[in-house]
């Protein structure tokens, strides 16, 4: 039954070489890390919505309202916003930039981070792509 979840050596090896990836290149050089952070919830994240949509007996589609999910994709579209704009010459007001900042660290070292270290069930599985997206 493992096997067939994608429980391997395989899979459990570029789990944990991924975590060392992101760990170096955060400490190597954090100016490209947003990057990394597009390029894998870029693959990641439709592939979990696939998993997602075709769960039984119940969808599980909704959990994309679930705070963690949201503020995901609220970097998501703040990681692809800036550049774009900067691109074009939109000029994005020191106010908004410092608004969205704040609330990203706020919800990143409050309820995000009081929940990963206080709630059980919250788990990183390198063997499992749907845990290491969510």
């Amino acid at each position: 039954k493992r096997m067939k979840e994608g429980f391997n050596e395989l899979s459990f090896t570029l789990g944990v070489l991924n975590s060392f990836f992101i760990f170096f290149v955060f400490g190597h050089s954090p100016q490209h890390f947003w990057l990394l952070y597009l390029i894998e919830t870029m693959i990641f994240v439709p592939s979990k919505f696939a998993s997602m949509l075709k769960a039984r007996p119940l969808c599980e589609i909704f959990y994309y309202f679930d705070l963690c999910w949201f503020l995901n994709f609220v970097a998501m579209s703040a990681l692809v916003l800036f550049p774009v704009a900067y691109a074009f010459d939109a000029i994005i007001c020191t106010d908004l930039r410092r608004h969205i900042y704040l609330a990203a660290l706020g919800a990143g070292c409050g309820p995000l981070l009081g929940a990963t270290a206080v709630l059980p069930f919250v788990s990183f599985l390198f063997h499992d792509y749907r845990t290491m997206t969510g």
